[in-house]
């Protein structure tokens, strides 16, 4: 397994032992809301799947029947849950299939409502209602990162060869531009990791195009600029876009996305600017030279 324990490594439908996410995440081992102790990530294990109507994902919060002290408790657990987006913190689920037998991984989600319900025993009981990452247009305070409200808007990013590919073909048979390909490559990274993506509209000039950024990660309020080359032109353009979109922003963090490590200086350019750079290595993990981005699973270099 991936030495980093913020790489989720996991993917929709895959099965894995619960001892084994206890030793490698250090989750809690009976508690069915399990925040990691070594990484960002929260298991929720669960052995009542309930999809409803609307595509989401009921989850039962802990409960408070049991006096004072397991009411504390229970606050406690389920305050994880709720503080989950404000703290940058993946939510993922896990799904007991039938008892003793390894759980199967049903995804990552964002925490859409909480809703109280009337059990069949005639008490209420208080839901989680979750939203699969890869469908998110929206969540919890996701307006934080606009500083004009009048002039920028969030958009989803194109899904129609983020998360599927066509039977048979690869992502880079698709026929899509260089720089799109990576842009795509690289969300569907962060999707998994539990994370959603999304792109800024900025109308800028009225009666003009607007500008459109490449990735923002909700979460993490991390704005990403793709390139097609690691070049030093290539770098200093995005520099630039980054420059210009943040004036309308309210302070995100920023990165360029390109498809290999720069050669030369152009490492130390973009440092200068307050600026990692992310690439992807031949061995499938993705590299950068900032060190706060190992919470997306990446591999932190000098």
């Amino acid at each position: 397994m991936h030495g980093n324990p913020e790489a989720w490594l996991l993917s929709r439908g895959d099965f894995y032992e619960r001892s084994q996410l206890v030793e490698r995440y250090r989750l809690p081992l009976h508690s069915g809301i399990a925040p990691s102790k070594n990484s960002s990530h929260i298991v929720l294990f669960n052995a009542d799947a309930r999809w409803d109507r609307n595509g989401m994902y009921r989850y039962t919060a802990a409960q408070a029947d049991f006096g004072a002290a397991r009411s504390g408790r229970a606050d406690r657990v389920n305050s994880v849950v709720l503080s989950a987006w404000e703290h940058g913190r993946p939510l993922h689920v896990m799904e007991y299939i039938t008892w003793g037998a390894p759980l199967r991984y049903v995804d990552a989600f964002i925490l859409d409502d909480v809703v109280d319900e009337v059990a069949p025993s005639g008490g209420r009981t208080t839901d989680f209602v979750l939203k699969p990452v890869n469908a998110a247009t929206h969540s919890p305070d996701q307006w934080r990162c606009i500083g004009d409200h009048l002039k920028v808007r969030l958009v989803t990013v194109e899904r129609h060869t983020l998360l599927t590919e066509p039977a048979g073909v690869a992502m880079d048979e698709l026929g899509l531009r260089p720089e799109a390909l990576l842009e795509k490559l690289f969300s569907r990274f962060v999707i998994k990791q539990g994370f959603p993506v999304w792109r800024f509209e900025i109308r800028h000039t009225a009666d003009c195009s607007p500008l459109y950024t490449d990735v923002w990660i909700g979460g993490l309020n991390l704005l990403v600029e793709a390139k097609s080359s690691a070049s030093r032109d290539s770098v200093r353009m995005a520099l630039g876009q980054l420059l210009d979109y943040t004036r309308f922003l309210d302070k995100p963090a920023q990165a360029i996305l390109v498809p290999s490590r720069p050669e030369g200086d152009v490492l130390e350019l973009a440092r200068s600017q307050g600026t990692p750079v992310i690439w992807p290595a031949s061995d499938g993990t993705w590299m950068s030279t900032g060190r706060w981005l190992s919470r997306l699973g990446i591999v932190s270099v000098s």
